[in-house]
């Protein structure tokens, strides 16, 4: 995954460099000698002098190995969804390029799903690298007709294209700093909750075979329903769904363990999918004009291998245990907070309304959880003093809704925006003590803990180097 990212970041900085600096001329034959240097290197059969040997880490030379064998063929590859779109927005003005991005990921989801299931066990590895290297020889003569299109007037010479809105900037300015600041940090905090996921499922819940691949398929789809149209996502609905679904993640991190497998897999499942609709949904909503579409796209990519790098390299030096994921809901959750603070049309005033009047029921609600599991484990009177304080909590909170109600503020009242972006930063905090606490009750040593595999530091700088 580290290195697929990794390349994939290169494929996009080539994209970006590209239709930005280039004549379309110039790129267009420059293009189609890529590509016919991608198909020189075919086939992708590694050979076997790159096996590791012995019982050093193999993290350097499995980056060595993937990139002599698939490196070249996958940097072609990777460039193709932003320089195919940026080629359509300049055949097609006017028209959303966007759609595209979500039948590239489509595809990738069928290939996900039918090469386990279907080319593994029916085909052999040799045959496998065959077919995959003739359907490479196809894919390149397709995109090779369409970069040498690039030569044509029609593409050289296109008629204006009108200007899109983009989000927080003037006509003809471009996106700002904060816009681009979000496009880096919600793809990377996708892509460390899709790891740290695949992580928590495949070594802490259950080691069946094939499991990753639900996770990763979850992480494609939130990309697919995202970018192909914004009634895929609606703001409101999905802001309660993945307010629930921390909530239970908080919930299955103290308690989870007693559930089934099946049960414990659908949870995290849905709650990844919930997490990276947010992240790509958001992302979707401050999309770009198409003259900024393959700065988007670098940008997109740079955050997700910047997940990647965060998860397989700097989480094993840094954390006795697994706690990258714990980092991914929180940082989840502040992004979450700032989105709405960001932008006060995401939601309509009822929205607003409705979601400061939740809020603080669902962070008492989660308060008093933590205040009934330290009664539990204290001593009297220290039990006592707990219980009076539960008490108080929800009298303060009920006298207060009374009052409101009473004195005719609940209609009157215009600063519901103001009042629900504070009770998400109070919710966010309690997110942040219940996965501290969570994260001080793990032991060193047991079976999930990086104390006795923790890879050397030198191959994690070389590997993060490379």
């Amino acid at each position: 995954m580290l290195f697929f990212q990794v390349l994939l970041l290169a494929g996009y900085a080539y994209a970006h460099v590209c239709s930005r600096y280039l004549k379309p001329r110039v790129h267009g034959w420059l293009h189609a000698l890529l590509l016919l240097s991608a198909i020189a290197t075919l086939p992708i059969t590694p050979s076997l002098n790159w096996k590791p040997i012995g019982p050093t880490n193999p993290t350097l030379s499995i980056l060595l190995l993937l990139g002599s064998t698939v490196g070249l063929p996958y940097l072609v590859l990777s460039s193709t969804g932003p320089l195919v779109q940026e080629w359509f927005g300049r055949k097609h003005p006017g028209k959303s390029p966007y759609p595209l991005y979500a039948l590239s990921n489509g595809g990738s989801l069928l290939a996900l799903v039918s090469f386990p299931f279907y080319f593994e066990p029916h085909w052999t590895r040799s045959a496998q690298a065959q077919l995959w290297g003739w359907g490479f020889v196809a894919f390149a003569l397709c995109c090779g007709f369409l970069s040498l299109r690039l030569n044509s007037s029609a593409l050289g010479k296109q008629p204006a294209e009108k200007e899109e809105s983009v989000p927080d900037s003037l006509p003809g300015t471009g996106p700002s700093t904060a816009t681009r600041l979000f496009w880096f940090a919600l793809p990377a905090c996708a892509s460390v909750l899709l790891l740290a996921t695949t992580n928590k499922l495949c070594q802490d819940v259950a080691a069946v075979p094939l499991l990753w691949v639900l996770p990763l398929a979850i992480y494609l789809l939130s990309f697919i329903l995202s970018f192909a149209s914004e009634s895929w996502y609606p703001p409101f609905y999905f802001s309660l769904a993945l307010i629930a679904s921390l909530s239970v993640l908080c919930w299955l991190l103290y308690a989870g363990t007693g559930l089934s497998i099946r049960s414990q897999c659908f949870a995290y499942a849905a709650a990844l999918f919930m997490c990276c609709m947010f992240c790509h949904g958001e992302l979707y909503r401050m999309r770009p004009a198409s003259k900024w579409l393959t700065s988007f796209y670098l940008t997109i990519a740079a955050g997700g291998a910047a997940g990647g790098c965060f998860v397989a390299l700097l989480a094993p030096l840094l954390f006795r245990d697994y706690f990258e994921f714990h980092w991914g809901l929180f940082t989840c959750g502040i992004l979450f907070v700032l989105v709405h603070i960001r932008d006060a049309s995401r939601l309509k005033p009822w929205a607003w309304q409705f979601l400061a009047c939740l809020l603080p029921v669902l962070a008492f609600a989660m308060l008093d959880w933590m205040l009934r599991k330290l009664g539990a484990t204290s001593k009297e009177p220290g039990r006592t003093w707990v219980i009076a304080i539960r008490i108080s909590m929800w009298t303060m909170l009920a006298c207060l809704a009374v009052s409101w109600v009473w004195r005719g503020k609940f209609r009157t009242f215009q600063y519901w925006r103001f009042l629900t972006c504070l009770w998400l930063t109070f919710a966010c905090g309690v997110l942040a003590i219940t996965l501290w606490i969570n994260a001080g009750k793990s032991k060193p040593g047991s079976h999930r803990s990086r104390a006795t595999t923790e890879p050397h530091v030198g191959y994690a700088i070389v590997g993060l180097i490379g």
